[in-house]
């Protein structure tokens, strides 16, 4: 009983980076019904390749970084019992499907929008099939982390066709080497974690520290270009006081960016 309470207390954590995949679904579900109505190619790619890139912009390092910090995270927001620390590993694990399942998410909004809504219906009631198997088989073995590995697992199965079937519905081109590249730099950024101490004190440091450094490697791997620092330009005017903060941030950027 107290795994299982382990295991609830790290889920809705893990879920975390979905608000941005999902308020980003959301969103690209008009947009891309509208471009593909209008029969606009041109306008699709844009939306469909915005979509990715705002969302896994935030949510890759997002997913790395909740799961690096896993026990520290457990252990702040649970510190009146350290025994929920004993869900850091699910949590990690959790996390990192999160990620599979944001891309799910985002691509089935796609595949949504230009009149496919069975598609995604389809794959979801597949991939809860895929959960229930797996956690029958691992959960016994492995208990609470054999079911987070169950989700992620059943995640990743999941995003793999609905990813590939949402380029191939809108004959729009996936941004590997943006996905790559964010990946790398999120990774990257992970890498203080290995030094600083595993307490509350090395929690704060590392949020200090390691998004300075992912967006040192965004710089440095030029991940972003023009267009696209112009893109998240547009949603500074919604962060109040930090809008001077992002837009000098974007302006740094912007003179390193690439010209696709």
């Amino acid at each position: 009983a107290s795994a299982i309470g382990y295991f609830t207390a790290a889920d809705p954590i893990s879920r975390l980076p979905l608000i941005v995949s999902s308020s980003l679904a959301t969103t690209i579900l008009p947009a891309a019904s509208e471009a593909y109505a209008l029969k606009d190619q041109n306008l699709l790619e844009k939306y469909v390749n915005a979509s990715y890139k705002y969302g896994m912009f935030f949510v890759i390092p997002m997913c790395v970084g909740i799961a690096i910090f896993a026990k520290e995270i457990m252990g702040l927001v649970y510190f009146t019992n350290s025994a929920y620390m004993n869900g850091a590993m699910s949590l990690a694990i959790l996390v990192l499907g999160m990620t599979f399942y944001s891309i799910y998410t985002i691509s089935g909004s796609i595949v949504q929008g230009i009149g496919n809504p069975r598609i995604p219906m389809y794959l979801l009631i597949f991939g809860c099939i895929i959960t229930l198997g797996l956690g029958w088989y691992l959960i016994p073995n492995y208990g609470i982390e054999g079911g987070a590995l169950a989700t992620t697992i059943a995640s990743f199965i999941m995003m793999i066709p609905m990813f590939l079937l949402q380029f191939r519905l809108t004959k729009t081109h996936a941004p590997y080497m943006f996905l790559t590249k964010v990946t790398i730099a999120s990774l990257i950024m992970a890498l203080p974690a290995f030094v600083l101490p595993n307490n509350s004190y090395g929690l704060i440091a590392g949020l200090i520290i390691c998004p300075i450094i992912y967006m040192i490697a965004i710089v440095a791997l030029r991940t972003l270009s023009h267009d696209d620092v112009a893109g998240f330009r547009r949603f500074t005017g919604k962060l109040g006081p930090l809008r001077k903060i992002a837009n000098k941030t974007l302006d740094i950027i912007d003179k390193y960016s690439s010209d696709d």
